[in-house]
């Protein structure tokens, strides 16, 4: 059976990572049973060799997979029923891909950072947490809380981005998800756990319907 290194919150059934739950909810989708392992950011050496010191990584017998491009073909060549990625959609796939890492995901820490620190992290974490996102930010998170509101309101520009590439379809590419959904879904989940004890983002109907729609497949 896959095992999944998953990062955990101070609550370790609290799992908020992006990455990992665009790799959970693939495996969801495909039918694929899986067991999560929790890790902190700073328990490294719970992670399989090889690695690259970060989760999401994936053992499958003697098989050692990390990152989750990387995760998502290999869960693609031994396991082809409800594909989402191939060479048919592999160039898109790439460009949410990299729209999310450059652009979603900004958007979506600069909310979500300060409280994340407050109410979210294990205690062990907040040291290296602070000073890898405040050296990646160039601001402290005092000065990401003072201008919250502001963020908040930018946070509206990709997700309308989302929400016009979707249009009348129930999903990026029609009727059907494909990895780039799931990067999406990844990154929302991220957002609504990291918000925790603190306010909700209230999204518009088409990006609630959307997250609820790739939600069911974690349902199962």
């Amino acid at each position: 059976m896959i095992k999944l290194y998953d990062l955990a919150a101070k609550n370790t059934e609290v799992r908020f990572s992006p990455y990992c739950w665009l790799v959970k909810t693939v495996l969801h989708y495909k039918g694929i049973e899986f067991d999560t392992i929790p890790c902190h950011f700073t328990e490294k050496e719970k992670l399989p060799i090889p690695n690259e010191g970060k989760v999401p990584v994936i053992t499958n017998g003697k098989d050692v997979v990390n990152d989750s491009w990387k995760i998502v073909q290999y869960i693609e060549q031994i396991y082809s029923d409800n594909a989402v990625l191939d060479k048919s959609n592999e160039t898109f796939a790439l460009f949410i891909r990299n729209w999310a890492e450059y652009f979603l995901h900004p958007a979506i820490g600069k909310v979500i950072i300060p409280n994340l620190y407050k109410n979210v992290l294990a205690e062990c974490d907040k040291p290296y947490f602070r000073e890898t996102r405040e050296g990646r930010l160039k601001m402290t998170f005092e000065q990401l809380e003072k201008s919250h509101d502001n963020f908040r309101n930018q946070l509206k520009f990709p997700l309308s981005f989302i929400k016009k590439t979707l249009g009348e379809n129930k999903f990026l590419l029609g009727n059907k998800p494909f990895y780039g959904d799931f990067v999406i879904f990844g990154a929302l989940k991220w957002l609504n756990y990291s918000l925790q004890g603190s306010e909700d983002f209230k999204y518009d109907d088409v990006i609630l319907n959307y997250f609820n729609r790739l939600e069911q497949f974690t349902l199962k």
